[in-house]
């Protein structure tokens, strides 16, 4: 054998047999090294308001030009199935005819209850306002009355139309809460008096049909177009939560704190009602610590507004989890 190309037995990496993920140990240490430790997540450069406008779905126009796809095709068919025939064939042929026309006749009929539903998915159905009047419950509620102040503002972020309390304005929303929809449910119908009508079973349920009848509608240039869906909507489910990780500098540990009470608030519109958070202790040197303070403040300001919009909130933290400068001989040792 050559020498020259004798590399001897091949060999495979193994990874070490335990693996360090200590935030003080060699694999910190080389993470820092490497620059992987403070690296930078990624944003979006567009903003949010405008990144919600370009999500909303709208099935109208897609079902309208499917419906008139259909039709020209059909009508083609019809002229060149026509075309075919000369006249002195006319009469052999004047069967096939009829079936074909018979065959245009039905396209065209599911042509029109297409178009029928293309309308009643908000194709051209409602029109778009620049003033909307927001009617609140006689004994709102601080949920209630929160609900109002996030749909102004999910509103007026995403359009020109203005939300107003009093006054006339072309479109009116009414928020009700009245008992029999069902737990946590809410009901959007039209109002007797022209508008939308949006009732919860509760302030949760109330919440939640606010959520459904934002995420129906449109923003653009021409201001608000309400969306059209109607109906009664009940979750299957009594608890519906979510954890946030606060700790290891993530988005939640590290973000705004207003742009994750906004979070908050489009979880609450979707129907979610627990909010959990996370304490992470080992990060200070005891309760007086002023870093410890300092977050602690953060995740009450997170939960506030949690509970502003009516959902229930809890602070978790592990049993075996102590601060940064608890006493040696309370903690475990290694090796099992």
């Amino acid at each position: 054998m050559n020498p020259d190309h004798d590399h001897g037995p091949a060999s495979t990496l193994r990874p070490p047999e335990k693996l360090d993920y200590s935030l003080i140990g060699v694999t910190a240490q080389r993470a820092v090294e490497l620059g992987i430790a403070e690296a930078d997540l990624y944003q979006c450069p567009v903003p949010r308001a405008t990144m919600r406008g370009l999500l909303v779905r709208r099935d109208g126009p897609a079902i309208r030009d499917t419906a008139n796809t259909e039709a020209f095709s059909a009508c083609l068919k019809a002229v060149s199935a026509a075309e075919e025939f000369p006249k002195k064939k006319m009469k052999m042929k004047m069967k096939k005819m009829k079936q074909t026309m018979k065959r245009v006749k039905n396209v065209l009929s599911v042509v029109a209850i297409l178009m029928v539903a293309s309308r009643a998915c908000g194709a051209s159905s409602a029109e778009a306002t620049k003033s909307v009047r927001l009617v609140l419950p006689a004994q709102a509620g601080p949920v209630v009355e929160n609900t109002s102040k996030v749909f102004m503002r999910q509103v007026q972020q995403r359009c020109e139309a203005k939300v107003v309390a009093g006054g006339d304005a072309p479109l009116t929303v009414e928020l009700a809460v009245e008992k029999g929809i069902g737990a946590e449910g809410y009901r959007i119908e039209d109002r007797k008096d022209g508008g939308v009508r949006i009732a919860g079973n509760d302030e949760r349920g109330l919440v939640a049909g606010v959520g459904k009848f934002l995420r129906t509608s449109r923003y653009d240039k021409g201001g608000f177009t309400p969306g059209t869906w109607r109906g009664t909507s009940v979750p299957q489910k009594p608890r519906r939560g979510i954890y946030f990780a606060t700790h290891f500098n993530n988005f939640y540990h590290e973000a705004p704190v207003d742009e994750i009470q906004r979070y908050v608030e489009d979880l609450a519109l979707w129907g979610l009602n627990e909010l959990f958070v996370w304490y992470d202790m080992h990060h200070f040197n005891g309760f007086e610590d002023p870093e410890a303070v300092k977050f602690r403040k953060r995740l009450h300001d997170i939960m506030a507004a949690a509970k502003r919009i009516g959902m229930d909130v809890s602070l978790v933290f592990p049993g075996n989890e102590a601060y940064g400068n608890s006493p040696a001989e309370l903690r475990a040792s290694g090796g099992g």
